[in-house]
Formats: C-alpha cells, sequence, structure tokens
C-alpha cells in the first residue's frame, strides 16, 4: 500500500498554478456561492478564499440569503462561466494546448502525436450553438453536495405542476445522468398526471 502525502501534493500543486499565473498574466475568478449562515460553511469558503489569494486567483462572492429561489441561484451559477471576458475566439488555441500539455505531463506523454482530428468548443459555442446560458453546459458543479439527491429535484419546489429536466437538475450532468433525469422526470408526470 501506498501513503500519499496529501500536504506535499497540496503545496506542488498551489506552487505551480502561482507561477503559471504569474506567467501568464492572468487573473482567474472562483466564483463561491452562499445562501443562508450556516457557520461550517463560512469556515469552509474562508480557508477556500485564502487558499485561492495565496496563489493569485480572484473571488467572486455571493452571500445570499437562505430563502432564495432555486431559479434565482441557478441564474447567478449559469451566468459565472461566461463573465470572464475572454474572448474565446482568440485564446480557445490557448486553451486547448494548455490542456494537452497538462494532461501529457501528468497522465498520457505523446498525446499529441496520436491526435488524428479534433473538435474544440468554449462557452460561446455551447452559448450559440445550444442556448446553454452563458454557456454553462454542466449549470451546477458536480461537488458532493450539488450532486445526485442534492441537486434540485425534478419535481419544482417554486411551482406547482413545474417539472426540470437536464444537466442542472437531479441526478446530474453528462449524458447518462440527463437521459436519467429524463426518464425519472417522465416517468413522475405519468405517476402524478390524470391520463394516468
Amino acid at each position: 500500500m501506498k501513503i500519499i502525502q496529501g500536504k506535499k501534493i497540496a503545496d506542488r500543486i498551489s506552487a505551480d498554478l502561482k507561477k503559471e499565473i504569474k506567467a501568464k498574466k492572468i487573473k482567474p475568478v472562483l466564483g463561491v456561492i452562499l445562501a443562508g449562515h450556516n457557520p461550517a460553511s463560512r469556515l469552509y469558503l474562508r480557508l477556500k478564499e485564502k487558499a485561492a489569494q495565496k496563489v493569485g486567483i480572484e473571488i467572486k462572492k455571493y452571500n445570499l440569503v437562505s430563502s432564495i429561489s432555486e431559479k434565482a441561484i441557478l441564474e447567478i451559477i449559469a451566468s459565472l462561466n461566461q463573465d470572464s471576458k475572454i474572448d474565446w475566439q482568440q485564446r480557445k488555441k490557448q486553451f486547448r494546448d494548455h490542456i494537452i500539455s497538462s494532461i501529457e505531463r501528468k497522465f498520457m506523454p505523446d498525446l499529441q502525436q496520436h491526435i488524428k482530428a479534433e473538435k474544440i468548443m468554449t462557452p460561446a459555442d455551447f452559448e450559440e450553438l445550444h442556448s446553454d446560458y452563458k454557456g454553462a453546459v454542466f449549470s451546477l458543479a458536480p461537488t458532493f453536495t450539488q450532486s445526485a439527491w442534492f441537486r434540485p429535484h425534478n419535481e419544482s419546489e417554486d411551482i406547482e405542476g413545474l417539472y426540470l429536466v437536464g444537466a442542472g437538475t437531479h441526478p446530474g450532468g453528462g449524458i447518462p445522468g440527463v437521459l436519467t433525469s429524463a426518464k425519472l422526470t417522465s416517468n413522475q408526470i405519468l405517476q402524478t398526471s390524470k391520463f394516468n
């Protein structure tokens, strides 16, 4: 059994990230949404904010009341991805090269030489081609507290008779998640419908 030195790995990643941000003269932004006043959540976010500032990441905080609607939160999340003011047409090749380089360095050496065809899609493409607001194709980030049952449920809790389906709802993003969401929602509608 191999013991992983998590603290050392985290410190190395942070140092590398700080150097990369400085070298590329970019200003990444971390969007943080807190609904309510849970002390544990506030402590967690303060630690994340401290770590982000240490490497040069800007924090964009949204402190919201606990009674805020699900729809309002989703609108904020959807807007964050395209709020970077990045000219995707101009910089998509740079992002692509960085991703390939990172994968080659960490996981798959010589990946580039095996690529025969490719298509680059950016948040701007998702917004234009698929009407994904601000290009946020996966909606909520798939963290533990925003995955599966913790995602917005398929039957709206705000509007009676409104059902939700897609990457931003239960059970989650990706093709399997979206198809499962559609199946769960259609079954739920049939069970509660007068046509059943």
